[in-house]
């Protein structure tokens, strides 16, 4: 018995650590695309491609780190809210009038989503997902408060179903985030370069050829420099995959550049204010 009772216990503990090891897998695929989404819109903002990046597992978890928080943190609290409101509801005079409004939430994306889809599709793309979810769950809400108040009871299946449904409208809704917050970052970067990003000095022992608004070279005179060329005016925007991607000012004119560099010692770079 002690032999088997063994077994058992370690059975569960595997059992545990599986369900553990796939929770985190799945949330590390969902935080991979998510970063990866913010990352695919700002770069797509400066006219590249997020693959150029070679960013790692690690730097598309850590970006989209902001992108899930404040959704997390809106769920947290509805959840609660929503938790107050229900058991303020259940047992109450209101309830069959509050289930049946909620009923026809279903109409929300013709009445809100479609009118604002024709007057600015940009906003009515990215709103969508928004009003998409607050129909199914307010539509899903009045059936539960209703069959709550006349003792029925909704089937597995389709409570199941519609839950399904409410995870893959967060999953989207997130996801549309994560593509705001990449626009918005590229806005921001594009509005003021000088500002947001710091600044950096190239020397390098070769011509480079450097070009864009903002930047010059200069050549230095010293015989015994290592390095005989300095470049000014770029910005570091990020690195990563062993590169330097810089970009040149003025991008708010549409006038901008990224420049690619790989990081070895036949280049030296300086980074600070005045750069």
């Amino acid at each position: 018995m002690t032999e088997q009772a063994g077994e058992q216990r370690l059975s569960q503990v595997v059992k545990v650590l599986t369900e553990v090891a796939s929770l985190v897998a799945l949330a590390t695929a969902l935080l991979y695309y998510f970063g990866w989404r913010r990352s695919e819109a700002q770069a797509r903002a400066f006219g590249a491609d997020a693959s150029v990046f070679g960013m790692s597992t690690q730097d598309y978890v850590l970006r989209s780190i902001d992108v899930v928080l404040l959704p997390a943190v809106v769920l947290l609290l509805g959840g609660l809210l929503a938790v107050w409101a229900h058991r303020k509801l259940v047992g109450s005079q209101r309830v069959n009038r509050v289930a049946s409004v909620l009923r026809f939430s279903w109409l929300l994306p013709l009445v809100f989503g479609v009118p604002l889809l024709l007057v600015s599709e940009s906003a009515g793309v990215w709103a969508f997902p928004f009003w998409f979810a607050i129909a199914v769950a307010g539509t899903w809400y009045g059936r539960v408060l209703g069959d709550t108040a006349s003792h029925w009871s909704t089937s597995f299946a389709v409570s199941l179903l519609l839950g399904a449904l409410v995870a893959v409208c967060l999953f989207w809704m997130t996801e549309r985030l994560a593509v705001l917050f990449g626009e918005a970052r590229a806005d921001e970067v594009k509005a003021d370069v000088g500002r947001v990003l710091p600044g950096v000095a190239v020397y390098s022992a070769q011509r480079l050829h450097l070009d864009g608004t903002g930047v010059e070279e200069r050549v230095l005179t010293d015989p015994e420099a290592a390095y005989r060329y300095r470049y000014d005016g770029l910005y570091l925007l990020q690195q990563s995959g062993g590169k330097y991607f810089l970009i040149t000012g003025e991008w708010s004119s549409n006038d901008g550049r990224m420049i690619v560099l790989s990081d070895d010692i036949s280049m030296r770079i300086e980074f600070g204010p005045g750069r």
